[in-house]
C-alpha cells in the first residue's frame, strides 16, 4: 500500500503525463450561434475524460456602462451543455386528459350518436306583384356571356356588384325591381337578401365589411325558373339620387345546383364574389395560442402581422393583449395592445436587451369593439419605420425605431404568461418577414392567401381558424407549423349573409334590368326557423398500457343539451333542448413520457459582462467528465441550453486519455430528465417524482451527482434545504443549495455578481454535489425521491440528478493527484494564484485497498529534488486535501523568480 508520485510544481496540466492524447473538438468561437450539432465521439478505453471549456466575451470585446452587449452580455443566464443518447430511454411523469374533445371544454360530457343544429329564426317578407303600371325600365350590359349565379358548391353566397352612374344615365328615381335573363334555372336561392345603396368609390374595396350601410330591399326564397326573366319585386324601393355609384349586395343559400344569367364583361373591381364558407376562433379571454418559433428565425429586420378582430363590447377598453413573443432571454420581442385600459393601441417590435421599440395611438371605441376590423402591423429594422394600419388604412407611423427583432417563443390570444387576453374573436392571423406595403394590406385585407401571391415565400405563419385537429390548429402556409390551444377551441361558423372575407374580383357581371314606376304589391312576414348542422365534436379518447399513453380511434359524437336559436344577427332569443344519448367523463391519465435521454454535462451560468475582459482566447476550465464515458462515444448530439448559448461564446473540447480506468463505469444515467421547474411542483411530486433505480448485477459501487441551480427573485436568492431520502423515512442527504459569490475568480464583474446565490454564481459551474450510495447495491435497487423542504414567491429550480454505477476497482493498491491547486493558473484557483508557497495538492485513494501511506517526489521541471512522506487511512476514491503549514524556500531562476517557492515539510490533512 505504498506509491510513488511525483508533485510537479508550476506545469500546470497533466497531459504531458499521458500519450497519444485524442482531441474532439465541438462548438467553437466562430460556431457561437450553432450550440446543437452532432460530434463523432471515439470509442475507446480510458483512463479518463476532460472536457475543456473555454468562454469569451464576444469577439474578444468589453462592454462598457454605455455600450453594454459589445462583449460579454449584460445579464447572467443558464448556459447548461447536454449530451443526448437516442439508445437510452428517458421518462418523466406526465397526465394527459382521457378524452380530448374538439370546440369543447370541461370535464363531464354529454352527447347524442346523431347530428345536433343550431336555429336561425329568419324573418322574411315575400313579395307578391298585384298590378304595375308607369314602368320604366334601365337595362345595364347586353352581352351575351354566361355569369354564374350558383354553382355546384353549397353554402352561403355572397356578390357585390358596382354599377357606375354613368351606366346608369338618367333614371334617378325610385327603383322598385329588378330583373335577370336566365339561362340555366330551375333551382331555388334559399334566403335571397338584396341590399342597395349609393357611394362615389369607383370600386367595391369598402363594401366588404358587413358594417357597411346598405339599404335592404328583397328578402326571401326565390325560385329561379329553368330560363327567361326572373323578375324581382322589392319590398322597399330604393331611391337612387343620380349623381353617385350603385352598388348591388346578393347573399343567399345556394344548393347543390347551377344557375346562369346572361351577363357581359367590365372593368375589374365592379364586381367581388365571396362564395366560401368561413370559421372564426372564439378566444374570448380564456383560450391561448402557442406558436412554435422554430420558423420566427427567418423574421429580424422586417416583419408584418396581421389579422381579423372582434372585440367584447361588454369588456373594452381595458388591458389586452392579442399577440406577445419573447426571445431567449424573456425579452419583449412583439406586443399587440389591442387596446389598453387608456383606449390606445400599442405595437411595440423589437429588443436588444435594453429595451424595445413602441408606438401607440389612442383609437375611437368603435375602432376595436362592437365589429370586425382588419389589423396589420409592421417594421423595418433598415428604414426604421413601424405602422399600424386599420381596415387597409394607415392608422399611424414612426421612425427611428430600428432594434432588431429576435422571436423564440409567441402566442396570440394573448400574453404568454396568460396575465393579459384578448376578449373577443379573432380570425385569420398571417405572420411576414417583410414589411408589407399599403397595397399588399388591402390585397390581404380583402382576399385569402394562396401560392399564387407574389410575396407568398416570406409569409412564415398563416392560421385561419376554420378547422382544429384537437388542440392543434394548423398552418396553411408552406412552413406548416403546428401551433396548439391551451384548451379546446370554439370555432364559429359565421352566419349566411355574414360573409365579408375572401372575396375575388371577376371582370364579369349580370346583364341587369332597373325598373321603375307605380308597383302594387302584396307582402307579409314569414318567418322560419332554419337549422344549420352543428359541426361534430371530434372526440380522441386515450387509455395507459405498461405506462404509456395509448389512442382509441377518434370518433365523432355531438354535444346535447340546449341549442340555440338566434335572430339574424346572432343573437340568441331561444333554446331547444336536445337529451344525452351517452356520457363521457374527462379525468387524468398519469403515464410517463418518454423520449431520449439527455445528460447533463455541465450546468453553468455567462458572466455580468460590463467591463469583463476574457481577452481572444478566453478563459478555460477543466472538467473531469469520466463518468459519462459510456455516453460519450459514438455518434451523440450536443446542445447547449437555457439561454446562455447566446450571450457568450464557447469553444468546448474533449481530450481523452488512453488506459485503464481506476473503476470501470458501468452506466450514468439520468434518474430524473433535467427540467425548470417550481417549488410547488417539486413538494407535490408533480416533478421529481419518487424514482425505483436498478442496480447492475456487475455494480460494485454507485454515486448520486447531484447539480442544482434556483431561479425567479426569491429562488435565486435565497436558500432553502433540500434532500435526498433513499428507501423512505429520514432523508439520507439534506443540504442547503448555496454558493458564495464574492470570492469568484471571475472578477471584477457588472451588476450583481458578488451577491451569493442558490447553487451558482456569474461566471461559474454549478456546485456539484456527490453522494455514495454503494450501501444499498446489494439489494438490486433503490428507491429515490428528491424534495426541497420550502420556498415561496418565485421560486424555479434546475435539478440535475445522475446515478453513476462502476464495476470492480482496476487496481488493489493505487493513488493519483487529483488537483493541484496552488500554485495553478487554471480560473477556478484564480483567487489564490499565482502562488508559491504552501502550496497545495489533492490526493486520491484510485485502488481497492485502503491507502495509508505515500511518498511524493515533487520540483521543478527535470528537477524532482524534493520528496514529502504521506501518512493516513484513505478508502477507496476518498480525498485527502492538504498544505503545509511550515516551509522551507527554493528560489526558481527563470519564469517564476519574482516569487519565492515554497515546499511542503509538515502535511495538515483535510480528507473527505
Amino acid at each position: 500500500m505504498y506509491r510513488h508520485f511525483c508533485l510537479l510544481l508550476l506545469i500546470l496540466n497533466s497531459g504531458f503525463l499521458f500519450a497519444q492524447i485524442t482531441e474532439v473538438k465541438t462548438f467553437n468561437f466562430d460556431s457561437s450561434n450553432k450550440k446543437d450539432t452532432m460530434i463523432d465521439f471515439p470509442d475507446m478505453e480510458t483512463q479518463k475524460i476532460i472536457m475543456q471549456y473555454t468562454m469569451r466575451c464576444r469577439d474578444g470585446l468589453v462592454s462598457t456602462g454605455t455600450d453594454r452587449n459589445k462583449g460579454c452580455g449584460e445579464w447572467d443566464y443558464s448556459c447548461n451543455t447536454f449530451v443526448t443518447d437516442s439508445s437510452r430511454i428517458d421518462s418523466s411523469l406526465a397526465t394527459a386528459p382521457s378524452h380530448i374533445i374538439s370546440n369543447f371544454s370541461g370535464n363531464l360530457y354529454n352527447f347524442v350518436f346523431n347530428p345536433t343544429h343550431t336555429y336561425i329564426q329568419r324573418i322574411l317578407k315575400p313579395v307578391k306583384l298585384i298590378a304595375v303600371s308607369g314602368e320604366s325600365k334601365k337595362t345595364v350590359g347586353t352581352g351575351s356571356l354566361s355569369i354564374g349565379l350558383a354553382d355546384q358548391n353549397a353554402g352561403s353566397k355572397r356578390h357585390l356588384y358596382l354599377f357606375t352612374k354613368e351606366e346608369l344615365g338618367a333614371f334617378a328615381g325610385k327603383i322598385q325591381a329588378m330583373e335577370w335573363e336566365v339561362l340555366q334555372g330551375g333551382a331555388t336561392l334559399k334566403y335571397l337578401r338584396i341590399k342597395m345603396g349609393e357611394t362615389d368609390a369607383d370600386n367595391l374595396t369598402a363594401y366588404f365589411t358587413p358594417s357597411t350601410l346598405l339599404t335592404e330591399v328583397k328578402y326571401e326564397n326565390v325560385v329561379v325558373p329553368t330560363s327567361g326573366i326572373l323578375s324581382l319585386p322589392f319590398y322597399n324601393g330604393f331611391t337612387w339620387s343620380g349623381n353617385k355609384n350603385l352598388v348591388v349586395e346578393l347573399n343567399y343559400e345556394a344548393g347543390n345546383q347551377t344557375i346562369q344569367l346572361a351577363g357581359h364583361q367590365i372593368q375589374m373591381e365592379r364586381t367581388a364574389v365571396s362564395t366560401k364558407g368561413d370559421r372564426y376562433w372564439k378566444a374570448e379571454g380564456s383560450s391561448f395560442l402557442n406558436i412554435p418559433a422554430d420558423e420566427a428565425t427567418a423574421i429580424d429586420n422586417e416583419i408584418t402581422v396581421a389579422f381579423w378582430s372582434f372585440g367584447n363590447a361588454d369588456i373594452l377598453p381595458a388591458n389586452t393583449a392579442a399577440l406577445e413573443a419573447v426571445d431567449d432571454k424573456g425579452n419583449r420581442q412583439i406586443m399587440i395592445h389591442l387596446p389598453w385600459s387608456n383606449g390606445n393601441v400599442y405595437w411595440d417590435c423589437g429588443n436588444d436587451g435594453s429595451g424595445y421599440n413602441r408606438i401607440n395611438k389612442a383609437a375611437n371605441v368603435s375602432d376595436y369593439e362592437g365589429k370586425w376590423h382588419f389589423w396589420a402591423f409592421t417594421k423595418n429594422v433598415t428604414t426604421g419605420s413601424m405602422k399600424i394600419y386599420l381596415d387597409g388604412v394607415l392608422f399611424h407611423s414612426a421612425t427611428g425605431q430600428t432594434k432588431k427583432i429576435d422571436i423564440r417563443k409567441m402566442t396570440f390570444g394573448g400574453s404568454i404568461d396568460q396575465s393579459l387576453n384578448y376578449p373577443g374573436y379573432l380570425d385569420d392571423l398571417t405572420i411576414w418577414n417583410k414589411e408589407l406595403d399599403l397595397n399588399n394590406i388591402k390585397g390581404l385585407m380583402q382576399n385569402e392567401i394562396n401560392g399564387s401571391n407574389t410575396l407568398y415565400n416570406n409569409l412564415v405563419y398563416q392560421y385561419q381558424f376554420n378547422e382544429s385537429i384537437g388542440l392543434d390548429m394548423i398552418d396553411v402556409s408552406a412552413q406548416g407549423t403546428t401551433a396548439s390551444f391551451n384548451k379546446t377551441p370554439s370555432l364559429v361558423s359565421f352566419l349566411p349573409g355574414a360573409l365579408f372575407k375572401n372575396f375575388r374580383s371577376t371582370a364579369f357581371r349580370p346583364n341587369t334590368t332597373f325598373v321603375k314606376g307605380n308597383f302594387q304589391v302584396q307582402q307579409e312576414e314569414e318567418i322560419v326557423l332554419d337549422s344549420i348542422a352543428n359541426t361534430g365534436n371530434t372526440v380522441r379518447s386515450f387509455y395507459v398500457e405498461n405506462n404509456n399513453l395509448k389512442e382509441a380511434t377518434p370518433i365523432q359524437y355531438w354535444q346535447s343539451g340546449e341549442q340555440n336559436v338566434l335572430d339574424e344577427e346572432g343573437k340568441v332569443i331561444d333554446v331547444v333542448v336536445i337529451d344525452p344519448d351517452s356520457t363521457l367523463f374527462i379525468e387524468d391519465l398519469t403515464y410517463f413520457q418518454k423520449r431520449p435521454m439527455k445528460f447533463e454535462l455541465m450546468s453553468f451560468v455567462t458572466p455580468y459582462g460590463i467591463g469583463l475582459d476574457f481577452g481572444l482566447g478566453g478563459k478555460t476550465w477543466n472538467f473531469d467528465v469520466s463518468d459519462f464515458a459510456p455516453v460519450l462515444k459514438g455518434r451523440k448530439r450536443l446542445t447547449m441550453e437555457f439561454g446562455g448559448q447566446n450571450q457568450e461564446e464557447m469553444d468546448i473540447r474533449f481530450l481523452y486519455y488512453p488506459g485503464t480506468a481506476p473503476r470501470k463505469v458501468l452506466d450514468i444515467a439520468q434518474i430524473w430528465p433535467v427540467n425548470a421547474v417550481g417549488f410547488n411542483s417539486i413538494i407535490s411530486n408533480n416533478s421529481y417524482e419518487k424514482r425505483n433505480v436498478k442496480f447492475h448485477a456487475d455494480t460494485k459501487s454507485a454515486k448520486i451527482r447531484s447539480a442544482i441551480t434556483g431561479h425567479g427573485q426569491e429562488g435565486e436568492f435565497i436558500p432553502q434545504t433540500h434532500s435526498i431520502n433513499i428507501n423512505g423515512g429520514p432523508a439520507e442527504w439534506s443540504w442547503q443549495v448555496w454558493k458564495e459569490c464574492a470570492d469568484n475568480p471571475v472578477y471584477p464583474q457588472g451588476g450583481t455578481w458578488i451577491y451569493d446565490r442558490a447553487g451558482w454564481c456569474p461566471g461559474a459551474p454549478t456546485d456539484l454535489k456527490e453522494y455514495d450510495v454503494t450501501p444499498y447495491v446489494a439489494n438490486q435497487s433503490m428507491e429515490v425521491d428528491y424534495g426541497i423542504n420550502t420556498a415561496q414567491g418565485d421560486s424555479r429550480y434546475i435539478v440535475n440528478h445522475q446515478l453513476v454505477q462502476y464495476g470492480p476497482a482496476s487496481f488493489a493498491n493505487d493513488a493519483a493527484v487529483v488537483k493541484i491547486l496552488r500554485p495553478n493558473t487554471e480560473v477556478e484557483f484564480g483567487r489564490f494564484n499565482p502562488m508559491c508557497m504552501q502550496p497545495q495538492v489533492e490526493i486520491r485513494n484510485t485502488g481497492s485497498e485502503n491507502l495509508t501511506s505515500l511518498q511524493i517526489n515533487y520540483g521543478t521541471d527535470g528537477n524532482l529534488n524534493g520528496q514529502f512522506n504521506w501518512s493516513g487511512n484513505l478508502s477507496l476514491y476518498a480525498i485527502c486535501k492538504g498544505r503545509s503549514a511550515t516551509a522551507s524556500a527554493y528560489h526558481l531562476a527563470r519564469r517564476w523568480s519574482v516569487y519565492g517557492v515554497y515546499f511542503l515539510t509538515q502535511w495538515q490533512d483535510r480528507c473527505i
